[in-house]
């Protein structure tokens, strides 16, 4: 899985990774699941879009709530315009809307951010 996590913004500081981090259901799954279709392959349809996002997001609550915050906390430290794929249970249409609202941590969204 591809994930912003190894490398973070210059302007904020990597998180030290959970305990638990190595066995994460994701971890043996390819980019595809969270970014789509890389570049060359045909292009999915809407439909496939959806299912893929989907499947991406259940395998995300499979992970520990713990788990699931450190990626999403990772992935709120990215701009609006840099949010790609499903990262911590969220796609990126969802994460622009709480970075659009201001949103820079899951603090600010509670204790249920994530679940």
């Amino acid at each position: 899985m591809r994930t912003r996590t190894s490398a973070a913004p210059a302007h904020s500081g990597h998180l030290p990774e959970p305990i638990g981090w190595e066995q994460r259901p994701c971890i043996d799954t390819g980019d595809e699941l969270w970014f789509g279709p890389g570049d060359g392959a045909d292009r999915e349809s809407l439909k496939e879009s959806r299912r893929r996002v989907e499947l991406a997001k259940r395998t995300c609550a499979e992970c520990p709530l713990a788990l699931r915050r450190y990626c999403l906390e990772q992935a709120l430290q990215f701009p609006a315009d840099e949010q790609y794929g499903v990262c911590g249970g969220l796609d990126s249409h969802e994460r622009r809307a709480l970075i659009n609202a201001g949103v820079r941590s899951i603090s600010e969204i509670g204790p249920a951010a994530a679940a």
